[in-house]
């Protein structure tokens, strides 16, 4: 069987995969958004009339769609503090911490 090793492909190899793991993240982090929210619509009090998206709609899924990019930033750190050999729980409450500070200044800017 034909094997590579990783460090063979070199560092645009490394970033391609770390790209499309990050592409992967951010595309189920984004579904299960969107179910969420469509589940939350399920609960929400019927609206009389239907119209097109508000401004205040088309913010929300603006910012829906920003703390999910921001979200998929930590399992590519954990990732690559893993491969190093550099992951401790400090590592991974830095992380938590810098994700929190990533979304709470989102949700409040946009």
């Amino acid at each position: 069987m034909n094997m590579t090793n990783p460090s063979d492909s070199g560092p645009a190899g490394i970033a391609i995969v770390l790209l499309l793991i990050y592409g992967l993240c951010f595309g189920v982090i984004m579904v299960m958004a969107l179910v969420l929210r469509f589940v939350a619509g399920l609960f929400r009090a019927e609206r009389d009339e239907i119209s097109d998206k508000t401004r205040e709609e088309a913010r929300s899924d603006k910012r829906i769609i920003m703390i999910c990019a921001a979200l998929a930033v930590a399992p590519i750190l954990v990732i690559s503090l893993n491969s190093i050999g550099q992951i401790d729980f400090i590592d991974i409450a830095l992380i938590t911490a810098t994700e929190a500070v990533a979304v709470f200044y989102i949700t409040k800017k946009v």
